[in-house]
């Protein structure tokens, strides 16, 4: 309206400078209403119901309500955190004192054997050991020849399953045995050592 107003007073006779004047500031006064309208200000937003429980900071409008909500459900998340780190540190602890229990009731359970028990499970261990590192000799030079390296890992394992064999039988433990004399034991014990072996070196060739 203010425009064609310009217009009809630039045709009765006004001067065209004053004219393009006026135009020029309605135009801009057009625009910053349009950008006003497109792009409100959040503040008015925040200003236009109760001012009671609103925020102070600029630009938002988060109620107090709403901080003290979310503020609480980050104490909450941080508790659980904290919770869920003590429980895996104790539940650490009592891997590990658990570990200490069983290892120290093993440890007191074998000193109440035998010293003739105790010399077997020595020459287990020992056979064992001897067929591990034949087998890792193998996997690093090689396995010839390797006749000689079935013989050598056979030799083991069975002289160790015939002692643990002769331990059972030698344990005053097993009510099974309890009829059998340790002499009897050992003299089986050697015997299938022999024959053993004496398979082991038709093995060889």
């Amino acid at each position: 309206m203010k425009i064609q107003k310009l217009m009809d007073r630039s045709n009765t006779g006004g001067g065209d400078r004053l004219m393009m004047t006026e135009i020029l500031h309605v135009g801009i006064y057009m625009a910053k209403k349009s950008i006003q309208t497109s792009f409100p200000n959040p503040s008015n937003d925040c200003n236009n119901g109760s001012t009671t429980n609103k925020s102070t900071v600029p630009g938002t409008c988060e109620t107090k309500s709403e901080r003290t909500a979310s503020a609480q459900r980050l104490n909450a998340k941080s508790k659980q955190q904290l919770e869920g780190e003590t429980r895996v540190t104790i539940m650490a602890k009592s891997t590990s004192k658990d570990a200490q229990a069983l290892v120290q009731s093993l440890r007191s359970a074998y000193s109440a054997t035998p010293t003739n028990l105790k010399i077997i499970d020595l020459y287990v261990v020992f056979a064992v050991l001897t067929a591990v590192i034949q087998v890792g000799y193998m996997a690093i030079v090689g396995s010839f020849p390797f006749n000689s390296f079935l013989s050598g890992v056979l030799s083991c394992i069975g002289t160790a399953v015939l002692a643990v064999c002769l331990r059972i039988q030698v344990n005053k433990e097993n009510k099974e045995f309890k009829d059998l004399p340790p002499e009897r034991a050992f003299a089986d014990f050697v015997l299938c050592n022999l024959v053993l072996h004496l398979v082991i070196m038709n093995f060889l060739g």
